[in-house]
């Protein structure tokens, strides 16, 4: 007997299907879906609107990750070049005056800048705005006493400048992150759906494999390649069994195509171990289904 718990895994809901088979693969369904709802008088038509649905949230998913890659690479670039920006700009806005005031070796410089922007260079992103904060407390108290207000305002904009920058590059990253785990769970979304069709196509014509290319290509996303389908009527759903190469063979597994998963049924004293395929499970040798 074929191990039963084969007939409970989701063949699409697999990391090895990528978002671009995912897509080729429910676009090809959607068509043949469309088309067995036409010729059967409507019988899939809530299957048909329940994957059109889900297949719209799944794109909508993809376009809006894309989307917030760009961003974040942009987002990025501009963090980056502000970093190679700022410690020319300290000197050139900040440092220079303040030596030019109380000498190269001063205290009153080393109260700003410390021993210099080369330190400036080594911080990591997230202590950046600490170090221009540090120039700002060091400078305020020169202002007046040798230093003009404007070498004040122009390290508090390089810190403005700066904050609003690394605030956008992270929220990018966070965007990105949160983007992706909805892009995963609309294709789990998606691949449930399926499912849910595959089992009702399954229930429509026990016994009848053939019938599965009507409705599904699986080699769109790494499954085998099937045999033409049965040219069924429009009253059983799919169609009749005609010379059918499906059911013939092991190594079309549907499931172990689509999911690492069924590899548990190597292990169950219950499995016939030429029989375990998704595609073959379905066939009219398999009396107890």
């Amino acid at each position: 007997m074929r191990d039963p718990r084969n007939y409970f895994i989701n063949p699409f809901d697999n990391r090895e299907i990528s978002y671009a088979e995912m897509a080729a693969f429910a676009t090809d369904h959607i068509g043949k879906l469309g088309n067995q709802n036409t010729v059967s008088g409507g019988a899939w038509g809530a299957r048909l609107a329940a994957t059109t649905t889900e297949m719209a949230n799944y794109t909508d998913a993809i376009s809006d990750e894309m989307a917030q890659t760009d961003f974040r690479k942009a987002a990025k670039r501009a963090k980056n070049d502000m970093r190679e920006a700022l410690p020319p700009a300290v000197e050139s806005q900040v440092a220079n005056w303040v030596r030019a005031a109380f000498g190269k070796n001063s205290p009153e410089l080393i109260s700003v800048v410390g021993s210099g922007t080369t330190e400036l260079r080594q911080l990591t992103d997230d202590l950046v705005s600490e170090y221009l904060q540090k120039v700002i407390t060091g400078l305020t108290p020169l202002i007046g006493n040798g230093v003009d207000q404007q070498r004040l305002d122009d390290a508090n904009a390089l810190k403005t400048q700066w904050d609003a920058i690394y605030t956008a590059s992270e929220q990018s990253s966070a965007d990105k992150r949160l983007s992706e785990e909805e892009r995963r769970a609309a294709k789990a979304s998606l691949a449930e759906v399926l499912f849910e069709t595959l089992l009702e196509v399954a229930q429509a014509n026990r016994g009848n494999p053939d019938v599965l290319g009507n409705f599904f290509t699986p080699s769109l996303a790494g499954g085998p390649a099937l045999s033409s389908p049965g040219g069924g009527g429009p009253g059983d759903g799919g169609g009749s069994s005609s010379g059918s190469t499906s059911s013939a063979s092991s190594s079309s597994s549907l499931s172990s195509s689509f999911s690492s998963s069924s590899s548990f049924s190597s292990s169950s004293s219950f499995e016939d171990s030429s029989s375990s395929s998704l595609s073959s499970s379905f066939s009219s040798s398999s009396s107890g289904v």
